[in-house]
């Protein structure tokens, strides 16, 4: 160590102590489109009464949130972990002009905190939304006019509603004007694919405002399996090989792939709603059934057809993958595969999706539970186990909420075939891993019938781009085996009319290229 640098420790361990001029940690900047941060002081314009007068962007889309009335929300310092917050109490809004231009799907996050005497601005209070505050983004504190400790709210949103980012506008009516704290704004014209994506931005902000997240209803595993499950009845699952569930095989959604082709009574061989995740494409070419396994295989290909009857189809190029969705969807059950993930960044996935008419609530369900998305080579996270569960829509309203998370196994996941699971119930959903539960959680949702799925896409913004020497790649299943028992047979015809669809431009085009290729 040099004379210089002794000399500059004591300064060193000062600024340390009392983080003066020391930069905080940034959030994630890739698609971050509107930051507002209330612990940067060159952002804010503060007025004479402490009204914050302005609030700057330093986001992609720029500008400055200016007050809708008056001097805006008042700046409280030492609000949150020793850094100043806006308080809302009095009608106070935000406009941010053009904050949203060129976003065409967002995910929003808010550092958000009412307490106790903070209470009473009513009902559905809303923290932001799109200028038009009638369709698109609206985050809000939920229908409870109680205090809320401090918290990240989150929420990803198909529909943006305008080009404009409002900051606590009321609802219709002016009724259910914000009271609470607000601290920091993240908006990402992107979405988060899985928890860990999110749980990135939210270490980021609970770190920077000397908060933790509030408990959540799950667990996840942490750490190892445990002893080996030997397997003694291939009939029953392979974590409940003594049948205390009481299992019966439910054959429409059971498969040992032991033909040379797909079962198409069972299977379809593409998605008729959906081409792919750009630039890859689904193609059933890409589906093989062969030495008793469903094979799903990604590839680098050029000088593909544009002519799709999908959107953006100049979009759809360089990789092909596949897709297997069920013709039979479900609701409840237990759901085992015996899987090997491809070795590439492309992903390998195992899920379940559907979108249902709820005839006793009058009102569409759209939800999703993904039992596994694998990178199987993607740096850092060969051993990564992503789960994850998606309500898009209910019949109350129209937005896109997740709750993922991950289990690092001590293994990677591409060395060898494993046996995955899921026990998808009226009560409680499970995720095995081996025979093993490595995540439970309360289904609050999941009650309407889905089809099961297997496919491959490219996701660059969360697996990265495979190597093209890894290229192709195939993600290998051995078999499903599917079972009911009394708490998940609840019939479910009656209540929902499953959203069906098998003629479609996406089928006819597929049609089209078999028949020619004969």
């Amino acid at each position: 160590m040099t004379a210089r640098s002794l000399l500059s420790l004591p300064l060193i361990l000062t600024l340390l102590a009392t983080g003066s001029k020391i930069r905080a940690a940034e959030p994630p900047m890739n698609g971050l489109a509107v930051w507002i941060d209330v612990a940067d002081a060159a952002t804010l314009t503060v007025s004479p009464g402490n009204g914050v007068a302005a609030l700057k962007n330093k986001g992609r889309t720029g500008g400055t949130a200016v007050p809708c009335r008056g001097e805006g929300a008042q700046l409280v310092e030492n609000g949150l972990g020793g850094k100043p917050v806006l308080r809302f109490h009095d009608k106070q809004s935000y406009q941010l002009e053009g904050g949203l231009a060129g976003v065409n799907e967002a995910t929003v996050f808010v550092v958000f905190r009412r307490d106790q005497s903070q209470v009473g601005g009513g009902s559905w209070q809303r923290v932001v939304c799109g200028g038009d505050p009638k369709s698109g983004i609206s985050l809000h504190t939920g229908n409870k006019d109680v205090a809320m400790p401090a918290d990240v709210l989150r929420e990803t949103f198909k529909h943006i509603g305008g080009s404009d980012l409002m900051i606590a506008t009321p609802m219709k009516g002016g009724k259910g004007n914000l009271t609470g704290d607000i601290a920091e704004i993240l908006v990402y014209e992107r979405s988060f694919y899985v928890e860990d994506q999110m749980q990135e931005v939210v270490r980021y902000l609970t770190a920077k405002w000397g908060f933790e997240e509030p408990a959540k209803d799950e667990w996840t595993r942490v750490g190892p399996l445990g002893e080996t499950i030997t397997r003694t009845r291939h009939d029953l699952p392979l974590s409940d090989q003594a049948n205390a569930g009481k299992w019966t095989a439910f054959e429409p959604l059971s498969d040992e792939f032991e033909g040379s082709s797909l079962d198409a009574s069972k299977w379809l061989d593409h998605n008729p709603t959906w081409f792919g995740r750009m630039p890859g494409r689904f193609m059933p070419e890409n589906i093989e059934v062969r030495d008793g396994e469903l094979q799903l295989t990604m590839r680098k290909e050029s000088g593909l057809d544009t002519e799709l009857p999908v959107p953006n189809a100049d979009e759809f190029r360089d990789y092909t993958s596949a897709i297997v969705v069920s013709r039979q969807p479900t609701v409840y059950g237990y759901f085992e595969i015996e899987a090997k993930p491809m070795a590439s960044a492309g992903s390998s996935a195992f899920w379940l999706t559907g979108t249902a008419h709820d005839r006793q609530q009058n009102g569409r369900f759209s939800t999703e539970i993904d039992v596994f998305e694998i990178g199987g080579k993607t740096v850092g996270k060969e051993t990564y186990y992503n789960m994850n569960l998606h309500v898009f829509q209910t019949p109350e309203e129209k937005r896109h909420w997740n709750q993922g998370s991950t289990w690092k196994a001590p293994f990677k996941l591409i060395d060898d075939f494993h046996t995955y699971g899921l026990e998808w119930g009226p009560e409680t959903i499970r995720y095995f891993v081996d025979g093993h539960l490595v995540r439970e959680l309360k289904n609050t949702h999941c009650h309407s019938p889905m089809a099961v799925l297997f496919d491959s896409e490219t996701m660059f913004d969360w697996l990265g781009v495979p190597e093209d020497a890894d290229l192709p790649s195939t993600y290998r299943v051995k078999y499903i085996r599917t079972w009911k028992n009394a708490p998940t047979s609840t019939p479910w015809t009656e209540r929902y009319e499953y959203r069906k669809a098998t003629s479609t431009p996406i089928s006819k085009y597929h049609a089209k290229r078999l028949k020619r290729a004969e």
